[in-house]
């Protein structure tokens, strides 16, 4: 495959296009149909309603998580989804979310239908390839292109579907627009391959978790090595079986529990200093430590906040507010302080291992089940105390929080495979489809241009 750098444009609507291109409005191209509204659900059905939940947002396209059934009807008839429709969300309560898009490039071995909170789009023109157009309106949810064109209608953001039929597409030769659509299934197949393999490795940890974190199967050393056995001799405890020899602690007699500190606005704004001071929305993008924050103090503002850093390898979470559902339990990889609606967990290191109490409290403990029942819910010290963690020898601990640290590092690694792979996704779509860079042969071998 060959690439090149296009050096001729022309002044369009939509800005520089290359010679040749031409512009044409979706609805010249395209049937362009609203869904419909179904709340009854059948889980025998074949008939799926596709949501707007069944889009991902991170790379535009359909997934099957939450699928929804609905019974068979005669009314579901026009509104059934063929290969290559894509399907666009038109109203959701997150503006991000608009403008949404996926395709249908799957075997439809059941009726798919679509909600009245997606448009399908349906190309009927044979000079256009439905991969380049999806492709395109992904590139301009990924711009944030509609939110200039939203409204908001009782709460919700809604893109009309006149306004949507009047979108501008840049069209260059369908042999140029299959070769950028295949230059970016290429790239997709790949992130694909890497989901797949990030889905395996989860599995295997889940189910490492659940053996390992009850004993059922245990970590020795023998011979350098650690190995896997099966234990056979059990005790009655207080959460249930636990091998002979294991014991059952408070979290309060292990840990000491502290609570963040409250954080001035005329100290925030500092991007880089010696501490991180970490908010929740820091734990969003972090994998298991936090080593950065979006704040930073120095020593000099330590008085001002009346606290001093909490050490490295503190477990963090929120203790307050609607995050506590999302169950982010986080560890400091450095010296750092966090905010009040936050609460660490500093273990004793004579008897517990950080990461054993990490990954227990991970696979075991959802924090709503801690929380109080009030409107605001957060969980209370003493809740936290009262928790009970089953505790293996200390080297044991260790043993195991080794054998799932490796499929975690496993995991990160594929994770910064599929990060890599969609910066090279943004970057094609940014370039190719704009025209910047053109596909000038058959689509066989990746090329890079200077």
């Amino acid at each position: 495959m060959r690439f090149r750098k296009e050096t001729e444009f022309q002044e369009t609507e939509i800005g520089k296009l290359p010679e040749g291109w031409k512009i044409k409005r979706l609805g010249e191209v395209a049937i362009i149909r609203s869904g419909f509204s179904e709340r009854r659900r059948d889980e025998r059905s074949r008939v799926i309603h596709l949501r707007p939940d069944n889009i991902n947002n991170e790379i535009d396209k359909i997934i099957f998580n939450n699928i929804v059934y609905i019974p068979e009807s005669p009314k579901i008839e026009k509104y059934l989804l063929e290969h290559l429709d894509i399907v666009l969300v038109n109203t959701n309560g997150s503006i991000d979310h608009i403008g949404k898009v996926g395709i249908i490039d799957f075997l439809l071995d059941k009726k798919n239908t679509f909600s009245n909170h997606l448009t399908a789009i349906r190309i009927t023109s044979k000079d256009i390839n439905p991969y380049y157009v999806y492709y395109f309106l992904s590139l301009l949810h990924l711009k944030g292109y509609y939110k200039k064109l939203v409204k908001n209608q009782a709460g919700k953001w809604n893109l009309n579907l006149s306004t949507i039929r009047d979108l501008l597409i840049p069209i260059p030769p369908l042999e140029e627009q299959k070769g950028i659509a295949d230059v970016l299934l290429m790239v997709d197949r790949g992130i694909e391959i890497v989901d797949r393999a990030v889905a395996k490795l989860e599995g295997m940890k889940r189910a490492l978790l659940n053996e390992l974190l009850t004993g059922r199967i245990r970590v020795r050393e023998e011979n350098g090595k650690l190995t896997f056995y099966k234990e056979t001799e059990f005790q009655e405890t207080e959460i249930g079986k636990l091998p002979e020899g294991w014991k059952i602690k408070r979290l309060g007699e292990i840990a000491k529990i502290v609570n963040g500190v409250n954080f001035p606005l005329k100290l925030q704004g500092k991007k880089n200093g010696k501490y991180p001071f970490i908010k929740v929305n820091d734990m969003n993008n972090s994998y298991k430590y936090i080593f950065n924050a979006e704040n930073y103090v120095d020593d000099e503002d330590l008085p001002k906040l009346r606290a001093r850093p909490f050490p490295k390898n503190t477990i963090i979470f929120p203790k307050i507010g609607m995050t506590i559902r999302l169950n982010k339990y986080r560890i400091l990889g450095i010296d750092a302080l966090f905010d009040n609606n936050t609460a660490g967990i500093i273990t004793n290191e004579n008897v517990a291992y950080y990461e054993f109490i990490y990954y227990y409290l991970q696979s075991n403990v959802d924090l709503i089940t801690l929380a109080n029942t009030t409107t605001v819910p957060s969980i209370s010290k003493s809740r936290l105390e009262g928790l009970y963690i089953p505790l293996p020898p200390l080297e044991e601990q260790k043993r195991t929080a080794e054998i799932l640290l490796t499929v975690d590092k496993a995991i990160g690694l594929y994770r910064k495979e599929e990060e890599r792979l969609l910066r090279l996704r943004r970057g094609l779509m940014s370039v190719l489809l704009t025209g910047r860079v053109r596909v000038v042969s058959d689509v066989r071998d990746v090329g890079v241009v200077a």
